[in-house]
């Protein structure tokens, strides 16, 4: 790993344009730069092209068993943009389990 090139495009993630929670990830087209892209599930990530910041997923499913689970909010955490190399998210979710008739 050439660790001059990481070091440099690891800024990337510290630059005064996105370091305030303000501005990190109001705009799609902004955010591109300084989050990393997706990794195909069969590929391991290679550190040497590395240029972003990650994003921590919560995984979520629908189901057709019950409770039935709906997604309300979906909010990045951005308070502790200049702080870490990684994006926390938030997941709301709205569980509902439907009544039941007796006979």
């Amino acid at each position: 790993m050439n660790e001059n090139l990481h070091k440099r495009e690891q800024l990337h993630t510290f630059n005064k344009l996105v370091v305030t929670r303000n501005r990190t990830l109001q705009s799609e087209n902004d955010r591109k730069l300084y989050i990393a892209p997706p990794l195909p599930q069969a590929v391991n990530p290679d550190s040497d092209h590395w240029t972003g910041r990650r994003i921590d997923y919560i995984l979520y499913r629908e189901s057709t068993l019950l409770p039935t689970t709906a997604v309300d909010q979906f909010l990045f955490i951005t308070q502790l943009a200049g702080l870490s190399d990684h994006i926390p998210i938030s997941l709301r979710l709205s569980v509902s389990i439907p009544s039941t008739t007796y006979l």
